[in-house]
């Protein structure tokens, strides 16, 4: 019997510092800390984390380290030029007892890396059948046109909600904004969540 797990999807999540301001490179770090050290109050949940980062990923590779050293999330690394797909990640972590029940996604290019551009990005995931939130706060578009990063991150969200309509995915992917609208419950049911057949 598999033992039903959230996964964090990180797709390209270092991304290209340089071209952004402060606030944008440092908001989803800030964000994914909040996923992987809960404080006090909040639920703490066994999260699956699987990242596309390498070994010039300074800081991932240090939060990995973090969240080893206290042994709560298990964390796998997959080469994004490999052609590792969905099923690969399922049948990866199928191996270690788990079976996916929701996945949470964040990086960099919203509407490329995160939605459609890699073997498992968000659209392979919900067309696979499993549920996905695209978790707002851990994305950053370092391509898109604007003058700020405001303006970068509206062209974005658009551009994302069109490309959802388009892949004819609207009832699989949520765009997420708070850290707290996020189901990370794997026990608890996506049509319990959505209110779906009530």
């Amino acid at each position: 019997m598999l033992k039903p797990k959230t996964l964090i999807m990180l797709i390209d999540f270092e991304g290209r510092p340089i071209m952004g301001d402060e606030m944008t490179n440092e908001l989803r770090y800030s964000y994914l800390k909040g996923l992987l050290f809960n404080g006090v109050d909040d639920p703490i949940y066994d999260l699956l984390i699987v990242s596309d980062q390498t070994d010039k990923h300074t800081k991932m590779n240090e939060l990995k380290k973090m969240s080893d050293l206290e042994g709560k999330h298990q964390w796998l690394n997959i080469d994004p030029d490999d052609g590792t797909g969905v099923e690969d990640i399922i049948n990866m972590v199928s191996m270690f007892g788990y079976e996916i029940q929701n996945v949470v996604v964040g990086g960099c290019n919203t509407v490329g890396c995160i939605f459609n551009s890699t073997p498992y990005s968000s659209c392979a995931w919900a067309k696979s059948g499993i549920p996905v939130q695209i978790f707002l706060p851990m994305c950053a578009d370092y391509q898109m046109s604007g003058l700020n990063q405001i303006e970068q991150n509206m062209m974005a969200f658009s551009d994302l909600y069109n490309a959802i309509k388009k892949n004819d995915v609207v009832n699989e992917v949520d765009p997420i904004s708070r850290l707290s609208a996020i189901w990370l419950d794997p026990e608890l049911k996506y049509e319990t969540i959505r209110g779906i057949g009530e």
